[in-house]
């Protein structure tokens, strides 16, 4: 069973799957050039309630706490 939560209250060394995305289309365009869409599987590398540091596939990517507060997230 997945657990959702917030992408910002997930632990460190977590995989997750992302679930949704509750932003503003700007915001959604801004992600996906990023590589992070609705499916996309993450690791995250750290969270320290400030940046969240993010693997997905070979590349690592930073983001802001503020962001990922507007990402649901299934744990697996």
């Amino acid at each position: 069973m997945q657990t959702l939560c917030l992408l910002s209250n997930s632990l460190e060394t977590r995989h997750s799957v992302i679930h949704s995305v509750q932003a503003d289309g700007k915001t959604k365009a801004k992600l996906l050039g990023l590589g992070l869409g609705v499916g996309q599987d993450i690791d995250v590398i750290r969270n320290r309630r400030g940046d969240i540091v993010l693997r997905t596939g070979q590349s690592r990517i930073s983001i802001g706490y503020s962001l990922a507060k507007k990402i649901i997230v299934a744990e697996v």
